[in-house]
């Protein structure tokens, strides 16, 4: 299923911009000069308490999981796994457009420890069902149950961070732990629940999951924010204004609607590959019913080595090829299961499909981002979390119906061959999206001429154009005031200005230059007045978008230290 992270914005709201802006000037040069971002990062205690949690969460998610599956196999066999799974996707894809609003509405951190201790009930419950030798109907509750409230775990912990970070770098190595947490969670999960069926049952493998979402609940629990932005009550109607706010963005930008009708595609076939490998694992390749955890494990070996792989293209103007050769690699290795049975062959291929959900996660979510403008963006990922998980809930329940036609074997082969079908179908479609992309060229060209910027990748640069704001001013009119506050970034699009310090001009800046950096990076008041010689027309960037651009890419950093002290030394000389 495709990942999420990073994929959800950062929440770029007034006051926490203003808490951002005042603590990057006590904490900047020791960032730029740290050796790792990374290292910076796990050295925050809060972040490591919040890394640790959703770690912890990726984990007992993917340890229900199998325990579930498991425990519907033994109910009813592969018909108990497809309503097992659909259980846990239909009501959660329904309802995530709409719920998952909440990590805007509420506390983040107090959220997810809800989230997480409720999940751990829930979980506890089943193993109790479980242990008691209950049926189908209390299965199929409580599956549901968690499946709601798993959709609100992945945007809750995006949501979290920005206000964790102690400055913008802290903020994007976070985001690259969490993707190895879920990386390492995705494979260890599956692999203790696999260990757990074979020697003690399901009810431990049901436990599990339970004691380690109380653990997380235990972890997010002691993260202590430094600020929280304003809760504003929410509208009755708000969550149905998101919801269709997605789907109508969708209609009026139709490759993102295709691309996410390609997306919606993958997740049916995750769906039903995932019903087929519990049966395929007991029957077909003497792995037992244990075997679902190794051959999820297996994909999730392969997720961590495929998130190497997909980095290689997030700099890539055309995303289309990514795309195409995940939904081959993601298709292929469940066909040649079907053809070939065998653990060993099992294992292998399902790393290589890890690897091939890593790059098609790339190219996917990549190309939606550039098919819809930014303004709507958050609303179309919340539709394409709902969609994405309709997709799995269908695929679940269209895999007991499949086999029940082609057998097993014949399913797989079918299943698989969908997805790379998808692609030659869909090349046209994907690379008329790479050429539709909304990108502001005129944007990019400016930003790309502004050294800070030029370390940046192209994915960034995109992201950063989208949120600039065109503004105008008239001859004589002031840009910015020496001594004010700043909380913008200037870029010249048209037309000239002069840089004046206390009566003296100290220089003339054309279309292409920039300016009010010094006062959003080091914590000052404009050093300069900046006024219109004529006609002037500008991009501005607010703070938190700068900030987090330049400072969270270790050379952009370096160049703009090196800048500000550049142009403050010049500015000496001639004043």
């Amino acid at each position: 299923m495709p990942s999420y992270a990073g994929v959800y914005p950062a929440s770029p709201i007034r006051k926490e911009a203003a808490r951002l802006g005042a603590r990057i000037g006590r904490s900047y040069d020791a960032a730029v000069t740290a050796p790792s971002p990374l290292r910076q990062a796990l050295a925050n205690r809060e972040i490591r308490l919040a890394e640790t949690a959703w770690m912890l969460g990726i984990a007992a998610e993917g340890a229900f999981v199998v325990a579930l599956l498991v425990y519907a196999y033994q109910i009813g066999g592969i018909v108990e796994v497809g309503l097992a799974s659909l259980a846990r996707t239909l009501p959660a894809g329904l309802l995530a457009p709409f719920i998952t609003g909440l990590a805007d509405r509420l506390p983040r951190h107090r959220l997810l420890v809800a989230v997480h201790a409720s999940r751990g009930v829930v979980v506890a419950c089943l193993a109790v069902v479980a242990w008691a030798g209950g049926g189908t109907g209390l299965l199929l509750l409580l599956a549901a149950l968690e499946g709601v409230l798993a959709s609100l775990h992945r945007p809750s912990n995006a949501a979290l961070l920005p206000a964790l970070a102690r400055a913008p770098e802290e903020l994007v190595a976070s985001n690259v732990v969490s993707g190895a947490g879920e990386n390492i969670g995705s494979l260890v999960g599956p692999a203790v629940a696999a260990g757990l069926v074979a020697l003690f049952g399901v009810m431990p493998a049901l436990v599990a999951p339970a004691v380690a979402f109380g653990a997380a609940a235990i972890a997010i629990s002691l993260v202590r924010p430094a600020a929280q932005p304003a809760h504003q009550a929410a509208s009755r109607r708000s969550g149905w204004r998101r919801a269709l706010g997605g789907i109508a963005a969708l209609r009026e930008h139709p490759s993102a609607a295709v691309l996410a009708g390609i997306g919606m595609t993958q997740t049916f076939v995750r769906g039903a590959m995932t019903v087929m490998l519990v049966a395929a694992a007991a029957q077909l390749m003497s792995l037992g019913e244990q075997g679902i955890g190794i051959l999820q494990a297996a994909i999730g070996l392969g997720g961590i080595a495929g998130a190497v792989a997909g980095s290689a293209y997030a700099g890539r103007r055309r995303l289309s090829g990514a795309a195409l050769l995940g939904l081959v690699l993601w298709g292929l290795p469940i066909t040649v299961i079907g053809l070939v049975p065998n653990a060993v062959v099992a294992i292998v291929v399902l790393a290589v499909l890890g690897i091939g959900n890593a790059i098609f996660d790339v190219g996917i979510f990549s190309l939606i981002q550039r098919n819809v403008p930014n303004r709507v963006r958050g609303s179309v990922f919340g539709a394409c979390e709902g969609i994405f998980m309709l997709g799995v809930a269908l695929g679940s329940l269209a895999a007991p119906f499949i086999v029940q036609l082609a057998g097993l074997r014949g399913g797989l082969v079918v299943t698989g061959l969908i997805l790379p079908m998808l692609a030659v179908v869909a090349a046209s479609a994907m690379r008329r999206a790479d050429l539709a992309a909304i990108v502001p060229e005129r944007q990019m060209r400016l930003l790309r001429g502004v050294a800070m910027f030029r370390p940046l990748p192209l994915t960034v640069v995109e992201q950063i154009a989208g949120s600039l704001e065109r503004m105008a001013f008239s001859t004589g009119q002031e840009v910015c005031r020496q001594g004010e506050p700043g909380d913008r970034f200037f870029i010249i699009d048209e037309g000239h200005a002069e840089v004046e310090r206390s009566g003296s001009i100290l220089r003339h800046l054309a279309e292409g230059d920039s300016f009010g950096e010094i006062a959003l990076l080091r914590d000052v008041t404009r050093t300069a007045t900046v006024r219109a010689e004529d006609a002037l027309k500008t991009f501005s960037l607010k703070q938190l978008d700068f900030v987090s651009a330049v400072t969270g890419n270790p050379q952009a950093a370096v160049v703009a230290d090196s800048l500000i002290q550049d142009r403050l030394s010049e500015d000496v000389a001639r004043a």
